[in-house]
């Protein structure tokens, strides 16, 4: 599978210290992931307002240009 998760049958077949670690590196990986999104939502949010006034003054020369 992906994201280095075994399949229910591989896990289940393997010996409890292994399954404790398959467990462990799992809720690592989520909380890596997580953490990434988190401070990631500053720049996307950021960008977002960027694009937004970009868009607005495209919007408003297009409006004077035309003259409507």
């Amino acid at each position: 599978m992906s994201n280095n998760i075994p399949s229910r049958e591989t896990y289940i077949k393997q010996p409890d210290t292994n399954k404790l670690d398959t467990l462990y590196d799992m809720a690592v990986s989520a909380d890596q992931r997580l953490y990434r999104l988190e401070k990631r939502k500053r720049f996307d949010t950021t960008f977002a307002g960027f694009m937004g006034l970009v868009g607005g003054a495209i919007v408003m020369t297009g409006r004077w240009v035309i003259g409507r």
